[in-house]
């Protein structure tokens, strides 16, 4: 596990010295790991972070899992959105990373109608591809 953070730490110690412009760095701030990650990003780099306390810049205002699907309310602090998703997907563990994924499709400009679009049409695609 050692060797998959420190390549991490590697990826975004290249990012803070890459020339390119409009860089950023979403981090999951629920993982201790993550706050480390977060500890070393420079001014260069636009830090974007996501998880459960409300002082992130997108942060899960609750959720619920319920007939195996979970609903997310989610919300960007900035423009005080709240986007309600809702997955397929199983498991706790899944909800911050819908969350980073849906903040991750925001940040790059993906309307949220057609993230739900894409959402949908993925899980369709797999479920057809993993079903009878």
């Amino acid at each position: 596990m050692d060797n998959y953070f420190n390549a991490k730490l590697d990826f975004f110690r290249s990012l803070n010295k890459s020339d390119k412009k409009n860089k950023k760095a979403i981090i999951n701030m629920d993982d201790v790991k993550g706050k480390e990650i977060a500890a070393i990003i420079n001014n260069s780099v636009k830090l974007i972070k996501v998880g459960s306390n409300s002082e992130n810049d997108y942060f899960i205002k609750e959720y619920n899992i319920k007939n195996n699907k979970i609903f997310i309310t989610l919300v960007n602090k900035f423009n005080k959105k709240e986007y309600l998703l809702e997955s397929l997907m199983h498991g706790e563990f899944n909800i911050i990373n819908i969350a980073i994924a849906i903040a991750t499709a925001l940040e790059l400009g993906i309307n949220i109608n057609d993230i739900k679009k894409i959402t949908i049409f993925i899980l369709t695609a797999v479920l057809f591809t993993l079903g009878p």
